[in-house]
């Protein structure tokens, strides 16, 4: 087996390195596996400046690298192989790591193109080693997303967002994704609620020609933002704060269903539910019971004159 170099290897810097992570952290795991128990061999490219790009084997050649060995046993592959078998033989190589979600699928697809191969051949070749459907639509897809600021790439590969959820967001401004994430330190943010504020955020600055400042300087926000309560709690506080911000004459309406809901003082075993958008004039009432006495207990409750009267006047608002 030819010998060449370290100084030569291109390690981190080499070109077939498929990663997400920053360089430092992408080393810091490399260098975590201990070097006897590393089987993968090195593989090289030799490009036209005499420098050679690891391609298979980088944990062991950063190591030896490290140690300061001069002289690296490793395969050389031809100059003439085609660069289609190089990236398929990375694909598979990394596949686990890959397909563990769309931004990291996104990604080598970008990182694939970037490399020189054509849209046809990542169609016919690579997208079903990464589980996705065969068409050039996937392909302009997740090049799309890959627009996306680096710190939404993450949230959107942390969350496991769908290439479809991406996409929408991609529809929108950064300086509304980019606020949005810097509240997942102090709210609770889900994938589908990420969704739901960036929308209602962004629709509210179109209607009243809004700059997004202007809205993080509303005072019932700043009073949101700075209370002492739970992630969760802040979190529906901030929620409730958009839709009557958005929608104020169904939110007010909804408010006040609230107050009589309340106002029927109902035992815990016995709900209320309506449609928040008004749309359908009914109230849902669940009972959980444990015996044939808390039967009849709920049923004297509802029949009670408190939990009548409030059921009148929330027909009157619906």
């Amino acid at each position: 087996m030819p010998k060449i170099k370290t100084e030569c290897l291109k390690i981190l810097d080499s070109k077939y390195l498929f990663r997400r992570e920053k360089k430092a952290v992408i080393r810091q795991k490399l260098l975590q596996l201990p070097l006897n128990k590393i089987q993968a061999p090195v593989i090289v490219k030799k490009n036209n400046n005499d420098e050679y790009h690891v391609i298979n084997g980088f944990s062991q050649a950063l190591h030896l690298q490290k140690t300061g060995k001069k002289d690296l046993e490793c395969s050389i592959l031809p100059p003439d192989i085609d660069l289609l078998d190089i990236i398929i033989f990375i694909a598979r190589r990394n596949q686990h790591i890959i397909n563990s979600s769309l931004i990291y699928k996104a990604g080598f697809i970008d990182f694939a193109i970037n490399l020189g191969l054509t849209e046809q051949q990542v169609t016919e070749k690579i997208l079903n080693i990464l589980e996705l459907e065969s068409h050039t639509g996937i392909i302009t897809g997740c090049l799309m997303a890959m627009n996306l600021p680096e710190n939404i790439l993450n949230f959107c590969h942390k969350k496991n967002l769908s290439l479809k959820q991406c996409i929408q967001l991609k529809n929108y401004p950064d300086k509304i994704l980019n606020y949005l994430d810097s509240l997942s330190e102090i709210l609770s943010i889900s994938a589908s609620t990420f969704m739901e504020f960036t929308e209602k955020i962004n629709d509210h600055l179109i209607n009243k020609n809004l700059s997004l400042e202007s809205f993080q300087n509303k005072p019932e926000l700043k009073k949101i933002i700075s209370k002492n309560c739970s992630a969760n709690e802040k979190t529906v506080l901030f929620k409730n704060l958009l839709n009557q911000i958005r929608f104020p004459v169904l939110t007010e309406y909804n408010n006040k269903i609230r107050t009589l809901k309340k106002a029927m003082n109902l035992p815990g075993n016995i709900d209320c539910k309506w449609d928040h958008t008004l749309e359908k004039q009914e109230l849902n009432f669940s009972i959980k019971i444990n015996s044939i006495t808390d039967w009849g207990i709920s049923l004297q409750k509802l029949q009670s004159p408190s939990v009548k009267s409030n059921i009148k006047k929330i027909f009157e608002k619906l």
